[in-house]
Order: C-alpha cells, then sequence, then structure tokens
C-alpha cells in the first residue's frame, strides 16, 4: 500500500458522488467581477449552493485559474461561504473576494453543518442543541457509516472543484484552494488529496494531531480520522505533496494556540526536508502573532498563488 493509499484509508468510507446538475440563478455585479449564486448536488438528492466570483472579461481572450477558497470555522455556524466571498464577517478571510479582484474564478462553497448547510436556529433550539453540538453529531454519525467528517468535508470539495472546473472560461490545469483556520485544514487535505490541485494556501490551519493530543485541545471534528497517527500524521499529508511536485505555503502565528507550536515546528521542519528539491514551491511562513491571516501575509500569499498558477 502506498503512502497516499494509507492516508486515504484513514477517511472511511467516500460519499458516493453524482452528476452535479449545475443551476446558475442570482447575478450581482461587484465591479471588476460578477458573483453568481450556483447550485448542485453533492450526493444524490443533496443539493448545496455556493458563490462563484468570476472575473469580468474572464473566457474572452484565454481561460483564467480557478480557487476554492474555504471558510473558516470559529464557532459561528451562521457563517461559512459569506465570509470569503466578502459578504460576512472578519473582512481578513475575505480571501475570495480579494483573489477575484485579481483576476481568478473563484468557488465559495458551505461545510456541511455551516450556513445554509445547518439547521435553523429554531430547530437547534426545538432539540435543545447549538452548532457545536449538532458538528459532533455530523460526526458520531459519519463513524457509524464507516466515515468521517473530513471524509463528507473532504469529497464535497472535490465536487466544488468538478464544478469550477467545468465552466468553459475557467483553466482546469490551474486550479488552488485558500483557507483559514478551519479552511486552512481542509486546503491541506484538498491539495494533498486531488490531483487538479496544483497549490495550496494554508493559514493557521495545523500542527500534529499528536501535538493537539499532547496539549488537550479542543478541536473540530473532521481534523480526527481512522488511525493517521500510525499513517504519518500531518507529515505524511505534506510529503505526499513534495513527492507530487504541489505548491504549498504554510503560515502560522507564534501565539496561536489551539495549533501548538512544537508541532507547527516539527511539520515546518518535515516540509522543508521534503521541498529541498523543489524550493520554489514552497513557502513556509511563522509570524508574531495569534489565530489570524493578516492583510501583509494574504498578499503574500496571493502572490505565491499568482506565481504557481498564472
Amino acid at each position: 500500500m502506498t503512502r497516499y493509499e494509507r492516508i486515504v484509508q484513514t477517511l472511511g468510507k467516500m460519499p458516493e458522488k453524482t452528476e452535479p446538475e449545475i443551476e446558475v440563478s442570482e447575478k450581482t455585479d461587484f465591479g471588476n467581477y460578477v458573483m453568481t449564486d450556483i447550485t448542485y448536488y453533492v450526493e444524490a438528492g443533496e443539493r448545496v449552493r455556493a458563490h462563484l466570483l468570476v472575473p469580468k472579461g474572464a473566457g474572452t481572450e484565454s481561460k483564467v485559474p480557478g480557487i476554492v477558497a474555504i471558510h473558516q470555522h470559529n464557532g459561528i455556524y451562521n457563517i461559512g461561504k459569506a465570509e470569503p466571498a466578502g459578504l460576512l464577517g472578519d473582512p481578513s478571510c475575505f480571501y475570495g473576494k480579494e483573489l477575484a479582484e485579481r483576476g481568478f474564478t473563484v468557488i465559495c462553497p458551505d461545510h456541511l453543518g455551516f450556513e445554509e448547510r445547518k439547521p435553523s436556529d429554531e430547530e437547534l433550539k426545538r432539540y435543545g442543541i447549538d452548532g457545536s453540538l449538532y458538528e459532533r453529531e455530523l460526526f458520531t454519525r459519519a463513524i457509524c457509516k464507516g466515515s468521517t467528517l473530513q471524509a463528507k468535508y473532504l469529497s464535497d470539495l472535490v465536487v466544488a472543484v468538478d464544478v469550477l472546473s467545468s465552466f468553459d472560461f475557467v483553466d482546469s490545469t490551474k486550479i488552488g484552494a485558500v483557507g483559514h483556520s478551519l479552511g486552512g485544514q481542509e486546503t491541506l487535505w484538498l491539495t494533498f488529496y486531488d490531483h487538479r490541485v496544483k497549490v495550496g494556501v494554508s493559514s493557521c490551519g495545523f500542527s500534529t494531531v499528536e501535538a493537539v493530543f499532547n496539549r488537550h485541545v479542543p478541536h473540530n471534528f473532521a481534523m480526527y480520522t481512522f488511525g493517521l497517527l500510525d499513517a504519518g500524521d500531518t507529515f505524511a499529508l505534506i510529503e505526499q505533496m513534495a513527492d507530487d511536485g504541489k505548491a504549498f505555503m504554510m503560515i502560522n502565528g507564534t501565539e496561536d494556540y489551539g495549533f501548538p507550536l512544537e508541532g507547527v515546528y516539527a511539520v515546518h521542519e518535515c516540509a522543508a526536508k521534503a521541498y529541498a528539491q523543489i524550493p520554489d514551491k514552497f513557502l513556509p511562513l511563522i509570524f508574531d502573532g495569534g489565530h489570524s491571516f493578516p492583510d501583509n501575509i494574504r498578499h503574500q500569499a496571493y502572490n505565491f498563488i499568482e506565481r504557481n498558477l498564472k
């Protein structure tokens, strides 16, 4: 069994994909790009909505690169795709909007359990639970089916890549992913898993699972997969990406206590060795600060994406 196969095995049973059957609805003009609401199937009977941000003029002279902009967690379940699309939330996480302004076509989907993919507040109240308990329910439900919440998140993101690549104005050979926090974690997994994703930028999205356990840090339930520690922990994903020639930028703050620094430094050291033969495809950045995606660092990230996709 290859390293890649060992890691994928930790996900458990993957959801069965179906034809996405994309439908386009409302369009909004934001000046130099247009935001289109689209819906598509991620599984049979499960239709989801995403924001598609398309630069004006895309496809008129040449196809443009595509980006999957993956939202954070932050314990706020009412906001998902709207944040990277620049509609709600923290402006430092408007990276989908900012990349559309730089000429990328960007898809912003919801994770299961967030924004439009969660029960209404009234329903949650009726059952006496909140978004966090619903997330735990999604995790335990997946485990009982021989799967993981990570498998669901990842499968849905692969469909987002399918959808993004299907538009004739998108260059399907130039696909990237970016995310902060949970979005950074999922960027790591998507870049590892999907051969079409050539570059990933993970902001404050990883340490090692071992370090998280050692520090007793409570975390999002998608972090945990079957036997990941035995399969090589975060190191194995990084090493596989390097072997596959994926460009990767890893960003961490020195005061980000959700992702223990001893694990962060260990992953950075591992990545430096793994990328030693292709140093131009690797950019590590540890900054003085907490769990954030500051302006100057985001712009370094966008430059990294441009160098590797345009």
